[in-house]
Parts: C-alpha cells; sequence; structure tokens
C-alpha cells in the first residue's frame, strides 16, 4: 500500500497537471495534442485534429533548430501558431531534453508551497460559485445595509435560500409548486423576479423597477447590475424589498396570511432606514461648531431680502425636492420642482439644497434656508461630512 502522502498526491495529479507546462527540447517526451506546452494559451495544448500521430521533428527545421512555419500554419489555428513560434527552441543538442515545468515558481522547481499558494489562488471563495459574476468585494464593502439583509442575499445569491425547489433536494418527492400562482416551481428567480405579484411590488415600490419583457430574469443577475452602480442606495432599496417579500412568502406559508403590497411597501421602508448611520441622526451642532460658524441665529427679514427655502421629500412611490422664492411678506416669487429617482431621503433634501443655489446664483441672492438639518449641518460645519 501506499503512503498516506502520496496518495493525497495522486488525488490532486489532475490539479498538478493544470500548473505544469512542457518546455519543449527535442520533442520527444511530449504529445502534441494531449501534453500542455504552450504556455501563453489557456488551456497550454492545441485543439485537437485528425493528425493525431504528429510528431514535433515533423513542425521544426534542422540547423538551426526552428520551428516549420508552413507545417504550422497547417496544423494550427493563427493564435495557436502565434504563441508556438514565440517558444524558444534551443540548439544545444547536449540540452536538448524535454522538461516539465512548474509554471507557478518563477524557477520552474515544483514545491509543496508554491502549490498550496496555486490552490488557494485558483480556488473558488465562499462567496463565488462557477456560475456566478456578483463582484464579492464589492458586495461587503457597503456598509450602508442592514446586516441582516445584506446576510439575506448572500444567501439568495449562493442559492442557499429553502426555496421548495432547494428543500426537495434533502426532503424529496415534496410538492415544489409556488404557493402562491401554482403554475411554476418554487424558486428564487421565480420568486423574486419572475412572478408577477413580485413584478407589481417592485414597480410601485420607491425602486420604480419594472421587469422588462425579455430582460434579466436571474436574480443572481439583477443583483451585480445593482452592486456595480455607484450609487448603493438602489442596491439597499432593491435588497429590503427582497427581504420584504421574502418574509411575506414564509408568512403565507406556515400562517396562511394574504401577501399584501402595501404591507411588504412598509416593511421595505422600515428596514431601509433601520441602520441609519448614527452621523445622520445625531446632527446638533457642539460648541466649536458655533463659534466658527459666522451666522447661526436666524433674523427676521427686511424689505430689501429676498428669501429662498429648498426641502426634500419622500413619498412611498418616489421622491422629489422644491426650491420657493419669496420675499421679506412671504409672497411667492418663483420656484423649482424636480421629481428623482430612487434616492435616500437624505439626499433628496440635499437635491433640494441644489434647486435653491440654482436658483439663488443667476439672481445673486446670498441667503438660503431649509430645514433640512443634516444638509445644512453638512454645509455650514466642516465636522460633518456626507455619508
Amino acid at each position: 500500500m501506499c503512503s498516506s502522502t502520496w496518495s493525497a498526491m495522486l488525488k490532486c495529479k489532475e490539479k498538478m497537471m493544470k500548473g505544469c507546462c512542457w518546455a519543449v527540447g527535442n520533442g520527444e517526451q511530449v504529445d502534441i495534442w494531449n501534453d500542455p506546452w504552450i504556455p501563453n494559451l489557456q488551456s497550454k495544448s492545441p485543439e485537437f485534429t485528425s493528425n493525431s500521430n504528429t510528431l514535433f521533428r515533423k513542425v521544426m527545421h534542422d540547423n538551426p533548430r526552428r520551428w516549420n512555419g508552413e507545417k504550422l500554419a497547417q496544423l494550427f489555428n493563427p493564435t495557436e501558431m502565434t504563441n508556438i513560434k514565440s517558444i524558444y527552441i534551443q540548439n544545444n543538442e547536449e540540452n536538448n531534453i524535454d522538461t516539465l515545468l512548474w509554471t507557478d515558481h518563477p524557477n520552474g522547481v515544483f514545491s509543496s508551497k508554491s502549490f498550496l499558494k496555486y490552490l488557494q489562488v485558483s480556488r473558488p471563495s465562499m462567496s463565488t460559485g462557477a456560475d456566478n459574476n456578483l463582484p464579492w468585494k464589492k458586495f461587503w464593502r457597503i456598509k450602508t445595509i442592514p446586516p441582516r439583509v445584506q446576510m439575506f442575499i448572500w444567501r439568495l445569491v449562493r442559492n442557499r435560500l429553502l426555496a421548495l425547489i432547494n428543500m426537495d433536494k434533502i426532503l424529496h418527492n415534496i410538492n415544489v409548486d409556488c404557493r402562491f400562482c401554482n403554475q411554476d416551481v418554487d424558486s428564487v428567480d421565480h420568486l423574486f423576479i419572475q412572478f408577477p405579484f413580485s413584478q407589481v411590488v417592485l414597480l410601485t415600490s420607491p425602486l420604480l423597477w419594472r421587469v422588462e419583457a425579455g430582460g434579466i430574469t436571474i436574480i443572481k443577475e439583477v443583483i451585480a447590475e445593482w452592486v456595480l452602480e455607484k450609487d448603493h442606495d438602489k442596491f439597499k432599496m432593491g435588497a429590503c424589498i427582497f427581504w420584504a417579500i421574502w418574509k411575506s412568502r414564509n408568512q403565507a406559508i406556515f400562517n396562511k396570511l394574504k401577501p399584501n403590497i402595501h404591507s411588504i411597501i412598509s416593511e421595505t421602508s422600515y428596514r431601509f432606514v433601520q441602520d441609519q448611520n448614527p452621523g445622520d441622526m445625531l446632527n446638533t451642532p457642539i460648541e466649536s461648531d458655533m463659534l466658527n460658524c459666522t451666522s447661526f441665529c436666524w433674523l427676521p427679514l427686511n424689505g430689501s431680502i429676498i428669501k429662498i427655502n429648498f426641502d426634500g421629500a419622500a413619498g412611498p412611490r418616489r421622491f422629489a425636492c422644491v426650491a420657493v422664492i419669496r420675499d421679506y411678506s412671504s409672497s411667492f416669487q418663483g420656484g423649482q420642482a424636480k421629481v428623482l429617482g430612487f434616492i435616500s431621503p437624505l439626499k433628496a433634501e440635499t437635491n433640494g439644497a441644489l434647486l435653491g443655489v440654482e436658483l439663488a446664483l443667476p439672481r445673486r441672492f446670498n441667503q438660503l434656508e431649509g430645514d433640512a438639518l443634516v444638509t445644512i449641518n453638512m454645509l455650514k460645519f466642516s465636522r460633518f461630512e456626507f455619508q
């Protein structure tokens, strides 16, 4: 019987061979079609053709030894031929032997340390599946999403939720039909993207996201698209919607409660603001802020001052901001409003401040007023940063 070490090496043989490549000398030990010998190709081997008995001496010239371009063109495709021509051929007859090299070591020498490093690099991470291209590093760097919801999305993307199609892998021969429609199997793609009820929730929510006909119907692709966007509020809202849909689904199965769109959107809104950054809430200026601010007291308007008020609003379906121009008697002198796509309430208020600035600049006004305390403090005091 062989030793445990040798047995372990035999089990890793295929993985070891993926990290090896032949340095062609005389070509006597290398199989052109089955062995790895072209280092710049991903497979390190050419595509197999009917010329299965081709020998290396047939694709090389002698004196001096060099590649036979005409023969290479007959046997290999242009990409393979270009990479083969870049391979150096030794002309020293004494050292003209084939050598198997380990590509993950600078000297081509195999070592257990370099092999372990190779396995670590090539092995998928805990959050990476063969069919999943979600940018996990960026996913975990998003700190604005509630941790519980973030872990739920991780389980969702990894297909670890106990949808009935997944439970059937453990409890065989169970009914895997969707408990809502009884037409399709209960899978994550069906529940969150393909199910008409969920599509209505996504469209009527603050996200205002429509599942287009012929568009993305795979949950992993949807989440990956949201994560890659610069503004993470869309991903945060979408994640909270999926969380609320999953809770509603479980209530329907275990407590026989009928799904309700209004309840799902209410749960979504609660989760969205649940873990607000404390800096968004603790926005009362401290003593140093007051001392560093040139004017922090409200003053009544005299007859020569025009004032612009701004604000933002978040409704159950959409967001908006407004800026209004009034004179000292509060008479309306103009204004501007803007309906926004999905953003956070804080950003809606900040957009209101921007509208006010846009109104003030061409009129050369120098006074804005609003009740968006966080936005005002961020503009007035250096201690406050935009979250």
